[in-house]
């Protein structure tokens, strides 16, 4: 814990794959795009409550980070980050 100095990563993590979520979502142009990523978003989020084991938690970690990723490379592709 000493090298870490008690930051919460994971919760970082998620909390910027939830906003790069949001974000691609007001910037999707059809209603397709929307549903798939709301559906995903959904599906990430509920995954540790119905899935009851210890490495639901991991999983869904992971999948926020992948899901991030796609949202970030979307973004970008679409040219919507001010900076390049």
């Amino acid at each position: 814990m000493g090298l870490f100095l008690g930051i919460p990563y994971q919760a970082i993590g998620i909390g910027l794959g939830f906003l790069l979520g949001i974000w691609a979502f007001i910037e999707a142009d059809t209603v397709k795009g929307r549903a798939f990523i709301g559906t995903t978003m959904i599906t990430i989020f509920i995954l540790p409550v119905v899935w009851r084991r210890p490495a639901a938690g991991m999983v869904s970690f992971i999948c926020w980070i992948f899901f991030g990723l796609g949202c970030y490379i979307f973004l970008k592709w679409r040219g919507e980050f001010p900076w390049r």
